[in-house]
């Protein structure tokens, strides 16, 4: 039905494959337009769809007309102008100067657009059907989200705060413009603070 739809829209038959049961022998289509269905679907078979074009660029521009992106192949003597053609085709695959149909345990396989989702083999397979979860133990009792020494010091942060010290510094940040409390007092503040809980430290250590 393919070879026949493939006729009815203007492709020119070079060699027509004998259908015997489900199977058929090479058929090879000429004057194949990238609209036509035959170029645009996989006829599962050996058909090949010939399609002249007058630069790479247009080759690309044929190539990527089509819905699907499994597998592709460019063939040419300048393997560099292949491997920069092979990076602008929307294809899972491309094989330079080879077939179509290659497949490697250890290398990622899968399609764009309509063919397919993501990647198998490899890691790649495991990164697909897989997600991390983080799993984490705490083995003895701590004082989240201090350290024992620094846990050891709240009291007397606690103290330090409500001491007469800590009430005048404050009243001295209220007397300051919205703007200057905004950002020197709380700087100005969490460094007395941290310089305070420093020395606390020292002393505890000592």
């Amino acid at each position: 039905k393919q070879v026949e739809k493939g006729c009815e829209e203007g492709a020119r038959v070079v060699l027509r494959g004998k259908v015997e049961g489900n199977l058929i022998s090479p058929t090879i289509f000429a004057d194949v337009r990238p609209e036509m269905s035959i170029a645009q679907n996989e006829m599962f078979g050996p058909a090949v769809c010939v399609m002249a074009f007058d630069s790479a660029e247009e080759a690309v521009q044929i190539a990527n007309q089509s819905a699907f992106g499994l597998s592709g192949a460019i063939h040419t003597r300048n393997i560099e102008l292949g491997a920069e053609l092979a990076k602008q085709i929307d294809s899972g695959a491309i094989h330079i100067n080879d077939g179509t149909i290659n497949d490697e345990p250890l290398v990622a396989f899968g399609g764009e657009k309509a063919s397919g989702v993501g990647r198998l083999n490899g890691k790649w397979a495991l990164e697909e059907f897989t997600t991390l979860k983080w799993v984490s133990v705490q083995h003895k009792p701590r004082h989240y989200p201090f350290e024992a020494l620094q846990a050891s010091n709240l009291p007397s942060l606690r103290l330090w705060l409500h001491s007469n010290q800590a009430r005048s510094e404050r009243s001295t940040f209220t007397q300051w413009s919205a703007s200057t409390w905004c950002i020197g007092s709380v700087t100005t503040f969490l460094l007395q603070l941290f310089t305070t809980m420093r020395g606390m430290l020292i002393a505890s250590e000592l």
